[in-house]
């Protein structure tokens, strides 16, 4: 019988759901629980109800066996969700280690890649779906994979000459059961999502289910086989063992999970950055200081910002936020769409240097300045650590940026297949942040990356995406750019009258918005198409139209952070 607990307090009880593929991985669970009862689900699923005490909160713990498969876990997850409310979903189980881990590893992941979606033509490409955890939960996952207090947990005898470890990474997710490193299943895992340390077949689902329902969710795995040998493993009960030891894992997160409101917005870092304006402080008062606050919080999507002192002279506000917000900011700043705030002029947006944000963001322009010199391997490497250091505090943009400059990285060594991999994760990142503009700047990063790997249908696609994400974003500089890289994929593809009428919308816009530099770029097109065909030009041997990641900031610091300059087909 499930306790009455609503919003406004009627127990104390928290509410978990925790569901498993497998018998054995249920019963690894079931032994952490008290009072067990049967409630049957309106669709039918069997559920047991039990009580876990933790540090310091109690909680009634639904637990579900629902058998293999991403579609099925992601329907699961929001049935229990829907009907019985939880604060919290774990997904609990045993996976097959593939790089980094040792059999009996713990692996909470971060992120879960669907490494089977793509589209299969003569060689596979991917277009990933990606889900990720609850930031909150995650960093509680690091926690306790640090301290080590979880191995206690464990009720089955454990060999100490191979202590158990626990660690937070990515991991695949697909339909298919891998028990072969030969297989092609296991080099699309390797090749496409590198940073992937475990395969399983329901986390994705769950988590973008879970993702979907405002409810915090973790998949925790325990490694019961190397892929190589899985039968032989399975025989002497290792699925046992990793069941055993991921169970006790969740239910050590679980013990120090707050279920009160606010636990997902308190587990977030802070950043301090500032705003130079071209402003006096004698010309702003307490109310104008807050006005421009005021702004700030919807620019950056950070209601928690933060004024921690203003300097005198022209006004510089210090400020202190979340690590999303402050790179947001910083981001729309670069990009050239934040020329003013409130009625003041933007000089600078900085972020401390001091700071894990600002130690990240240094990482990639040190990548990105030896891409420009020429050492491509050097800069993989800063990129790679950058997006485990954007990773480790949650910033998806950050994340994004990392791994579209691992992508640009790629395309100079003509590794047109991992580039386009690294670029469709990116997109699928911001897409969670339901941030629509950056959503679509990632999406040109995407299809510039198509366009070099002469995927043009595709790369049209995500143009097409990207233009309609601008118009609807109002972002009317941005669409114009989209519309003219259309007019050049257009002509690769031999549309000249469909080329030509883009290049002629988006020079009207922009010659309305008085974009001069603009302007002349896409005029060239159209006085070099004068007496003869526009599909007759040499596509690509104009300048490119924009920047590499977002188009409207193509003249602004450019040069500073070394984005390419070529055109989307060169």
């Amino acid at each position: 019988m499930l306790a009455n607990s609503d919003s406004n307090g009627g127990s104390d009880l928290g509410r978990a759901v925790i569901l498993t593929a497998l018998a054995l991985e249920y019963s690894a669970v079931r032994l952490h629980l008290d009072e067990l009862t049967e409630v049957t689900h309106p669709h039918g699923t069997v559920y047991e109800v039990g009580h876990f005490r933790g540090h310091d909160s109690r909680w009634e713990v639904l637990l579900g066996e629902i058998g293999p498969g991403n579609p099925g876990a992601a329907r699961e997850v929001e049935r229990a969700i829907g009907f019985f409310g939880p604060d919290v979903v774990f997904f609990v189980g045993v996976a097959g280690g593939i790089k980094d881990v040792k059999l009996g590893d713990v692996v909470a992941a971060n992120k879960i890649y669907a490494y089977e979606s793509g589209k299969a033509s003569e060689e596979f490409l991917p277009r990933p779906n990606i889900g990720l955890a609850d930031y909150g939960l995650e960093q509680r996952a690091r926690a306790e994979a640090r301290k080590g207090d979880w191995i206690q947990r464990i009720n089955v005898p454990i060999d100490f000459r191979q202590q158990p470890r626990a660690l937070v990474a990515p991991i695949a997710a697909g339909e298919k059961v891998i028990s072969s490193t030969k297989s092609r299943e296991f080099e699309v895992i390797r090749k496409l999502y590198s940073d992937a340390v475990a395969v399983e077949m329901e986390g994705v689902g769950f988590l973008q289910a879970a993702y979907a329902s405002n409810v915090p969710g973790l998949v925790v795995r325990g490694i019961s086989d190397l892929i190589d040998g899985k039968t032989e493993a399975d025989a002497l009960g290792t699925q046992v063992r990793a069941a055993s030891y991921a169970s006790a894992f969740a239910f050590e997160i679980l013990s120090k999970w707050a279920p009160a409101l606010g636990q997902r917005d308190i587990a977030r870092p802070k950043v301090a950055w500032n705003i130079h304006l071209d402003a006096t402080v004698e010309n702003l008062n307490d109310d104008g200081i807050n006005a421009l606050l005021g702004v700030l919080r919807g620019v950056s999507h950070d209601a928690t910002l933060t004024v921690s002192r203003v300097e005198k002279g022209s006004v510089v506000l210090v400020l202190s936020g979340s690590v999303e917000g402050a790179h947001r900011t910083l981001y729309l700043f670069d990009t050239g769409r934040l020329d003013t705030v409130g009625s003041y002029h933007t000089r600078s947006v900085n972020i401390d240097p001091e700071s894990l944000l600002g130690k990240a963001l240094a990482l990639r322009t040190k990548g990105v300045v030896e891409v420009i010199e020429g050492n491509v391997q050097t800069a993989i490497a800063l990129f790679k650590q950058a997006l485990r250091e954007f990773d480790a505090i949650g910033d998806h943009l950050g994340q994004a940026e990392a791994l579209t400059s691992l992508a640009d990285a790629l395309l100079r060594q003509t590794e047109y297949a991992q580039a386009i991999g690294y670029c469709m994760t990116a997109v699928e990142l911001v897409r969670t942040t339901d941030d629509h503009l950056i959503h679509a700047d990632t999406l040109l990063a995407q299809a510039r990356t198509l366009a070099l790997s002469r995927q043009l249908q595709l790369a049209l696609e995500a143009y097409i995406q990207a233009a309609a994400i601008f118009q609807e974003c109002q972002d009317n500089r941005a669409w114009a750019y989209a519309i003219a890289y259309q007019g050049e994929i257009n002509l690769a593809l031999g549309n000249s009258e469909k080329a030509e009428a883009l290049f002629r919308r988006a020079h009207v816009f922009l010659s309305e918005e008085r974009d001069g530099p603009t302007r002349s770029i896409i005029r060239k097109y159209l006085q070099e198409a004068e007496g003869k065909s526009v599909g007759e030009l040499l596509v690509g041997g104009t300048e490119r139209l924009g920047d590499m990641r977002s188009g409207p900031a193509a003249a602004k610091g450019a040069s500073a952070k070394g984005r390419d300059a070529r055109s989307p087909l060169k």
